[in-house]
């Protein structure tokens, strides 16, 4: 009986429990009510960040990439990650799509990911240019789109 679990099989029931879910399409009664909080919550999640995100950006909001001069904004959403109002749209349409079952919306969204990161590399650059603490502050809220705390997690 002491041989039971020496081997490592709590790691091969680990991952055969997602394996067997995704090849019958999902965890039987949990899957659908997963589907209707998630995709929901992470939709009122995305716009309320959104909404919060640009009351603190005040006149330093803008929609292009290039910064206005309006001043570097480094508290509230802005204390966790770098570019939260892009984090809330991330979470917005990651939610509509897991509400809708769409998986052509899933691809639209890492599409959308990629745009972002890409656009947020330009934007940082610009930023860098422009507020001499940009350095500074890119380096003590390391997050782009999430917060530091979900990349600690494993961490003793």
């Amino acid at each position: 009986m002491d041989e039971i679990g020496r081997r490592g099989e709590a790691y091969f029931l680990a991952q055969a429990v997602p394996i067997v879910g995704i090849a019958l399409g999902g965890v039987p009664i949990v899957s659908d009510g997963l589907r209707a909080a998630a995709g929901p919550g992470l939709v009122l999640v995305g716009v309320v960040v959104v909404f919060i995100t640009a009351l603190d950006m005040g006149g330093s909001l803008t929609p292009w990439p290039r910064p206005n001069g309006g001043g570097l904004i480094q508290t509230g959403p802005y204390g966790q990650v770098r570019h939260p109002m892009y984090a809330g749209l991330l979470a917005s349409v990651t939610g509509f799509s897991v509400w809708t079952g769409s998986v052509d919306r899933l691809l639209l969204v890492a599409l959308l990911w990629f745009t972002l990161e890409v656009k947020s590399d330009y934007e940082e650059r610009e930023l860098a240019k422009v507020y001499d603490e940009y350095d500074e502050y890119k380096q003590r809220v390391v997050g782009k789109f999430l917060p530091r705390v979900l990349f600690d997690i494993r961490r003793p």
